[in-house]
């Protein structure tokens, strides 16, 4: 390699001088720098001249740099590398040592228990001659990262302490390994634009405003692949990074209307650093979406094998577009697998560490064996071993019994025990084993059952929902009182119906048009410099008495459009299966719901009043008591004294929500629903 020389604010210059043999050691205990603060080049080094190609280690953003060459040492059990970047960076050395075979069944386990594979799909993620390597990153941080038997890195790990499996995103062997473009599902997925992928690419990470759809649930620090938005949602792209989610970002923030800000930290991108100097190849065209497996398709047909069904939605999916919580759906078509005693004693035992992480409250103890087992214990099994041909409990374990599974347990220190006559019962437990603080999230069977439930409560909701006619009501506000000037100025007709986007419309021409935006804080308009728009939104409010003259100065939009609608005329028109209604003067009185208490509070009926404006949706009240006898509740109907032809429905019990499900399926929008309380 040339001399080479860089310099960043902050840093001085460095340079480089040219290596000659591949053989030449390293500078030791060096630090990693680069351009972006990421990975650079590796140059290789050692005692053979057969050098390998693979990926470099990445655990920040990384820009694209030159090919990074690896040399395998002709000494065993040795595997190194030095790296070399242009501008701020330093040389490091690293050496890799394969693993021992408990620790790399332990990360195999923890593995699949952390991202739902069975043992035949960890096996093909954790192979045979892994080798571990440790190194630091630009700021100082810790890291470890698990190598092929050949060089190619698939796993890494950042911080102290950390136990987060960040996985690669690509295979270079076609048939043997498994990443992201062979399990798309591997983690959950983001998508954004075509348009972003350059920038992320470049080392930007993934902001607010480029999210098009996201998994449910989504928390702060959860590891994400980010893949590119298909508009045709038969299909779905591959992912082209890898980051973690940002502090403070959710389902929510990201579902805010306008929200702003840095959505994924990405660690690792397509064509990056990591990408470029290993083995290559381009991103696979867009995949179909197979029917009757959950959403995921397999590759294109020319893959000799393609993916398993996934168990989690395509983000372009309905129910992904919903942010239904998807991945945690059972997959019916994935294989069965036989799981070992060994193999069931880790993943009851991994169970009742994740059980610990919110372990029972201090009253809850002394708690007997069996039912901390069926609380705290089988309902924290991996979810995908539910389709396993062996139970996963403790008769098909390699302790074979209860008590010798929680003595095990009580000799790790996870938990204490007790004899209460001849049967055993659990005292406490020890949350901050450290065994506890280092266990990875994963999808448990609880976590499925819970999602079934909800399922269930969604379809069932739905259900009830769905309406015998689409009915669309529509506010309008008719210029009245002090506002009728303004209106004029703006070139409108008092008798003007208009809609709630409509005026905004006009509200919004006429201050551009009038140059009444405040030059200094322009989200303000100076309604003190236009004596018709002040008027119209200082002016006394229709049905109150004149009080003080009121002194405004500026006001944002949105204020001046609430006053401004404040002091207008409201009328409401309700459409049946698109037809036009009648236009009526007033605000639309919603359906209300009233619970009152009857002799001296031993009964409770529900009063239902204010049908009468939707006559044309419902039908007439006594239609409606008839829809809530046939339901099982007794139902009157009679007149309201002083109100001609208005009626009350009176019907026995607590029934709101049987009256509520009746109208919402007769398609009343629930938002015109009001349910009052009085007995309380």
């Amino acid at each position: 390699m040339q001399a080479a020389s860089g310099e960043d604010s902050g840093t001085k210059k460095r340079s480089y001088t040219e290596r000659k043999t591949v053989g030449q050691k390293p500078t030791p205990n060096a630090t990693i720098r680069s351009q972006n603060g990421s990975f650079g080049n590796l140059m290789p080094f050692g005692e053979s001249d057969g050098l390998q190609l693979i990926s470099s280690l990445v655990i920040d953003k990384i820009s694209v740099f030159d090919s990074t060459r690896l040399c395998i040492q002709n000494k065993p059990k040795a595997l190194g590398y030095v790296q070399e970047t242009p501008g701020r960076s330093q040389n490091i050395c690293c050496v890799a040592a394969p693993l021992r075979s408990s620790d790399r069944r332990k990360l195999k386990q923890r593995i699949a228990d952390t991202f739902g594979l069975s043992p035949e799909d960890a096996q093909l993620l954790v192979p045979e001659g892994l080798k571990s390597v440790k190194f630091e990153n630009h700021q100082g941080k810790p890291g470890v990262a698990y190598l092929s038997h050949d060089g190619d890195p698939l796993w890494f790990t950042l911080g102290k302490g950390s136990d987060d499996l960040i996985p690669t995103g690509k295979s270079r062997a076609k048939d043997a390994l498994y990443s992201l473009w062979k399990k798309y599902d591997l983690l959950p997925t983001l998508t954004t634009p075509q348009a972003v992928m350059p920038r992320i690419q470049d080392g930007a990470d993934l902001m607010i405003p480029g999210v098009v759809s996201w998994p449910s649930p989504l928390s702060p620090n959860q590891l994400v692949s980010i893949s590119k938005y298909v508009g045709d949602k038969g299909k779905r792209a591959p992912p082209f990074a890898v980051g973690r989610v940002e502090e403070g970002v959710d389902e929510k923030k990201l579902g805010e209307e306008g929200a702003k800000g840095k959505a994924v930290g990405v660690l690792h991108a397509w064509k990056d650093g990591l990408w470029s100097v290993g083995h290559g190849g381009e991103m696979p065209p867009d995949v179909e979406v197979v029917d009757g497996q959950g959403g995921e398709g397999g590759e294109k047909a020319s893959e000799a094998n393609p993916p398993p069904a996934s168990a989690t939605h395509s983000p372009e999916s309905p129910t992904q577009a919903t942010h239904d919580p998807t991945n945690t759906e059972p997959n019916p078509t994935e294989p069965a697998c036989t799981l070992t005693p060994d193999e069931i004693t880790q993943s009851l035992r991994t169970a009742l560490l994740l059980s610990l992480t919110s372990p029972p409250p201090p009253g809850a103890f002394p708690m007997p064996a069996s039912t901390f087992y069926t609380s705290h214990v089988l309902p924290y099994r991996p979810a995908h071993l539910a389709s396993s041909p062996t139970p996963v409990d403790v008769k098909h374990s390699s302790l074979k019994s209860l008590s010798a599974f929680l003595k095990s347990c009580e000799k790790a220190g996870l938990v204490t025990l007790k004899n209460q006559k001849g049967d055993i019962v659990v005292t406490s437990v020890n949350s901050r084993h450290e065994e506890v603080l280092g266990v990875g999230k994963y999808k448990t069977v609880k976590d499925v059952e819970e999602w079934e439930r909800k399922k269930r409560e969604r379809e069932a909701e739905a259900e009830r929902g769905r309406a015998e006619k689409e009915v669309e009501v529509r506010e309008y506000y008719k210029p009245f009182g002090q506002t009728l000037a303004w209106f004029a100025a703006a070139g409108q007709q008092p008798g003007t119906l208009f809609l709630l986007p409509d005026l905004r419309a006009l509200l919004n021409a006429y201050i551009a048009s009038h140059n009444l935006v405040n030059p200094h804080e322009q989200q303000f308009v100076n309604v003190s410099a236009d004596p018709l728009l002040l008027a119209a939104v200082t002016g006394p409010l229709p049905g109150k008495p004149k009080g003080q003259a009121e002194v405004v100065e500026f006001l944002k939009r949105e204020e001046i459009m609430k006053r401004l609608v404040e002091r207008m005329q409201a009328w409401y028109e309700i459409r049946v299966d698109g037809r036009e209604g009648e236009v009526k003067k007033g605000a639309l009185p919603p359906i209300t719901l009233t619970l009152k208490s009857r002799q001296n509070k031993r009964k409770t009926v529900t009063i239902v009043t204010g049908l009468e404006p939707f006559a044309a949706v419902v039908g007439s009240p006594e239609e409606v008591a008839e829809g809530v006898r046939r339901s099982g509740f007794g139902a009157s109907v009679s007149a309201i004294p002083n109100k001609p032809n208005t009626y009350e429905i009176l019907v026995q019990g607590k029934q709101q929500k049987v009256v509520m499900d009746l109208l919402l399926a007769k398609g009343v929008p629930k938002r015109w629903i009001e349910v009052v309380n009085l007995t309380k």
